[in-house]
Formats: structure tokens, C-alpha cells, sequence
């Protein structure tokens, strides 16, 4: 007899870029959680369908195994979209919820690194990050169409924003936070936080030969410039003590932070994201 499908009772919910992709290929790992088809349902950002009587009736996943009882929903966007979380609270007020941050600078030149490559006519990084500028776009609440997402590689760094509203929908103790580079540095420590937020049992996740979705290291692209990190500087900076002050989590290592202390100039980070990504032309 074929399993009854079974609900979506967690999920991570950002940030694009931060290691989503690998936490939920090792999550699913676990006994007890469903490996669903699809990683990033994109359910809740849909301003598609009638949230005036939506019956959730779609959103289930048959379990491949007898024991796997909760489904995973990681769609990254969530966090950034603004009717996404209050749409899940209507769903199901007592979700948990894991959200991972990565140094905002970093975060938008790995989104504009993946869309670049994937995407024939995107813009130059410099480009890009300039018609992101948020006193170009709508109102954060007032965003409803698809294509404004294109221009959202700045202001989805805009971490404090969105903590200070998502805590207005879902309870502090319902979330799980985490940073990218002590994510990345033990992947199975991290998997076992989760996990236990969850209030499954421990388990010992497969290590992955390499992380998913990494950025690409050969781009042909025009090369960054001390004013293209600047932009940058200049629309998150602000934002950055409100999210330490959500959050609890330590910046200090984050290259945004730094080039606020001085202790590391734009110049110098538009070249080691150029190095990063192999972007050469002169």
C-alpha cells in the first residue's frame, strides 16, 4: 500500500545564496524527514494563487519510506517576500523555521554570479547592483510582481529588515539562526542543530563531495571596482547593527563589517571577488 502523503512542518526560509541547497540534500538524509521532488516549492511567494481560500490541498509529499513523517520546504526567497511569512502563519502558526546569513557583499555577488552565468542578457555587476538601489524600487510591503526580483541582488541583503518584520509574525523561539561560514565549516554540526530544533533524534549525515550550487569561478564579466562595493556599503551598512542586535550572531568576520571598521577597503574586496569568480578582462 502506497504511504499517505504528509505535510510540510518546517522550513528554511533564507537566504538565497547561504548554503540552502546543501543543508536540505543532507537533511533529507534523515530517517524521519521526506526527501521531497522539488527543494524550493515556492508556495508561499506565489501572488498567483487566491490566498483568500487556499486549502493547502497541494501541499504534501509522499514519503518514500515507512518512519518519514515531516517534510522540508527550502525556499530561500521566503524571508525576502513580504507576504511569504505571513501567508505560512495562516498555514500553520507553530512552523519552525531555520534561516541561514552570509556576509550581504558576498551574497549578492554569488546571486549575481549564478544569474549571470544562467541567464543570457543579465546585467554587469555593477550594473545590477545600482538599479537595485532602494530608493529606485517600491516599498518593500508594496512588491508584487515577478521581475522586481531581478533587481532585488541588493536589498535582499537587508537582513535586519527582515528579521524585525519576521519576528512580528513568527515567535522568536520558532526560529533557528544560523551564519554561513561556521555552517559551511561543519555541515554535520549544523544538520544536528537543526534537527534538534526540530526535536528529531540525532543522526549522522553523508558528507557531500562538494556543496551545491557553488558560484562559478570562471566568469566573463567586466571586472568589479571600488565603487561597485561601495554602492553596496552604502545601501546595507545601515542595516547591519539591526540585524546583529536580532540576531546575536557575530559579524565581525564579514567583509561588509569590515570595510565599515576600516579594516578592509572596497578596492581590495572588488579584487578578491574578481578573483573569486576568474573575472580577468581588462
Amino acid at each position: 500500500m502506497a504511504l499517505q502523503p504528509v505535510r510540510f512542518g518546517f522550513s528554511i526560509v533564507g537566504v538565497q545564496k547561504a548554503a540552502t541547497s546543501t543543508l536540505y540534500d543532507l537533511l533529507i538524509q534523515h530517517p524521519e524527514i521526506v526527501s521531497a521532488p522539488k527543494k524550493e516549492r515556492h508556495f508561499f511567494d506565489d501572488n498567483r494563487r487566491d490566498w483568500s481560500s487556499e486549502d493547502y490541498s497541494s501541499y504534501r509529499v509522499r514519503p518514500r519510506a515507512e518512519g518519514e513523517h515531516l517534510a522540508c520546504d527550502a525556499t530561500p526567497s521566503y524571508l525576502f517576500w513580504p507576504r511569504a511569512l505571513p501567508r505560512m502563519r495562516d498555514y500553520d502558526p507553530a512552523m519552525p523555521l531555520v534561516a541561514c546569513f552570509r556576509d550581504p557583499i558576498e551574497r549578492a555577488f554569488s546571486h549575481w554570479n549564478m544569474d549571470y552565468v544562467r541567464r543570457r542578457g543579465m546585467k554587469q555587476f555593477g550594473e545590477a547592483v545600482r538599479m537595485g538601489r532602494r530608493a529606485d524600487l517600491p516599498p518593500w510591503e508594496d512588491w508584487k510582481f515577478p521581475a522586481l526580483r531581478r533587481r532585488s541582488t541588493v536589498v535582499r541583503g537587508l537582513y535586519g529588515l527582515q528579521l524585525e518584520k519576521a519576528f512580528e509574525v513568527f515567535g522568536r523561539e520558532q526560529w533557528l539562526l544560523l551564519e554561513f561560514r561556521e555552517t559551511v565549516k561543519d555541515l554535520a554540526g549544523t544538520c544536528n542543530r537543526i534537527v534538534d530544533h526540530l526535536g528529531l533524534p540525532a543522526y549522522e549525515p553523508r558528507s557531500l563531495d562538494a556543496p551545491r550550487n557553488q558560484s562559478s569561478t570562471s566568469v566573463d564579466a567586466d571586472p568589479l571596482v571600488a565603487s561597485d562595493v561601495e554602492v553596496l556599503v552604502e545601501e546595507l551598512a545601515d542595516d547591519l547593527p539591526r540585524f546583529v542586535g536580532l540576531s546575536g550572531i557575530d559579524v565581525s568576520g564579514w567583509p561588509l563589517q569590515q570595510i565599515v571598521d576600516g579594516r578592509l577597503t572596497p578596492a581590495d574586496m572588488a579584487e578578491r571577488l574578481n578573483a573569486k569568480a576568474g573575472i580577468t578582462r581588462s
